[in-house]
């Protein structure tokens, strides 16, 4: 993205580090109609590996303003090209290393006072923001780490590397633009102040880029995720009472926190899905559009499954449960009905992480 836009102000032009080049490389090769051979692959993955091991401190990059989030923007495809390959393990390990830098060098504060006076502090030094497409190049890098993070962690069922929920890593990055609106300021806000907490709590932010409900997805599956893992198997017949009867007050304690927990996100997981574009509003546009086609079935596909995360714990022995968690299914099945899989180049290639979710192992689960 800022590569992009640099290529029209030769005055400022600094070329991609070449640990995301290397990165883009394999990337490319990765989806190339060409056939190369794992010999080859194996030699663009290790060109990729090797120098982003060495991103911060390499020569070429050192003076690099942009270093930082580019070696972030890195990761992040290492990640993503590890979890499409099932080598879920290097996977994990360049998404930590990601989610480490970008809470080093301050993403998450780019809403804050200090990243709106043009530096977001880190690292022993500063991240320069001299533009509006840099500031949103920095929003994004923070909430791509986010929201693939969420995803990860909770499918693994493991602590999060971003513990957004607490004071010491609050939030307060504003939501992403899509990359179409960047650069046009009447679309782009740069300030943010406990983003997720408002979210979480109902308040109406207006964010309805594609990119901002992928990440509110991420929010809601992985709180889903979390609620289910604190339920403990001795309180099934406690939870099933009051998911038929929800006005009816149950045990303190624990329990009862449990309970305000799955009810309010089971709101707010209700309304955000009621909230949505639906996918017909695109899936005829033109190729210039396609890519909306793939968001919109992602965000679908992964609010569904949030739910259905939320309420698979009971769909064994309650039948209120069973049949959300169905209609869930369905939802999702509908879904990818409405995309056009052969013609037109509608879902060509889809996010792999529909496929790390276990989306469909769930359907399968409850069917």
């Amino acid at each position: 993205m800022q590569f992009i836009s640099d290529k029209f102000n030769t005055q400022h032009f600094y070329p991609p580090i070449q640990p995301l080049l290397n990165t883009i490389y394999l990337w490319g090769a990765h989806l190339s109609d060409t056939t190369y051979l794992p010999a080859t692959m194996n030699v663009f993955l290790s060109r990729a590996l090797q120098s982003v091991s060495l991103s911060l401190c390499h020569h070429d990059s050192k003076d690099h303003p942009q270093k930082t989030v580019q070696t972030i923007q890195a990761e992040v495809l290492l990640a993503n090209y590890f979890i499409c390959n099932a080598r879920l393990l290097e996977g994990r390990y360049h998404l930590s290393t990601a989610s480490s830098l970008a809470l080093s060098c301050g993403l998450h504060k780019s809403g804050s006072e200090t990243a709106r006076q043009g530096s977001i502090a880190g690292l022993g030094d500063s991240i320069t923001i001299a533009s509006g497409v840099e500031r949103e190049e920095t929003i994004h890098a923070m909430w791509t780490v986010l929201a693939l993070n969420n995803i990860w962690m909770a499918v693994d069922s493991l602590p999060s590397n971003i513990a957004y929920t607490t004071d010491g890593v609050k939030v307060d990055t504003p939501w992403p633009v899509d990359f179409e609106t960047i650069g046009n300021q009447s679309n782009t806000t740069f300030t943010g102040s406990n983003t997720i907490q408002n979210f979480l709590m109902g308040t109406q932010d207006g964010a309805t880029s594609y990119r901002a409900l992928y990440a509110k997805c991420s929010i809601l599956f992985e709180q889903a995720t979390m609620v289910g893992i604190r339920y403990k198997e001795g309180d099934i017949l406690l939870y099933t009472a009051w998911i038929k009867d929800s006005h009816k007050s149950f045990h303190l304690g624990q329990s009862a926190e449990l309970q305000r927990s799955f009810l309010a996100l089971d709101a707010l997981t209700s309304r955000f899905i009621s909230s949505l574009p639906p996918i017909e509003t695109v899936r005829n546009q033109t190729d210039s559009l396609v890519h909306s086609t793939r968001d919109l079935l992602c965000i679908h596909t992964l609010a569904y499954s949030a739910r259905m995360r939320l309420y698979l714990p009971f769909a064994y022995s309650d039948e209120i449960s069973y049949n959300q968690a169905m209609q869930c299914a369905r939802s999702i099945i509908e879904a990818i009905h409405l995309i056009d899989l052969d013609t037109n180049n509608q879902a060509d290639y889809v996010d792999p992480i529909l496929g790390v979710s276990n989306v469909f192992g769930y359907i399968s689960q409850i069917s």
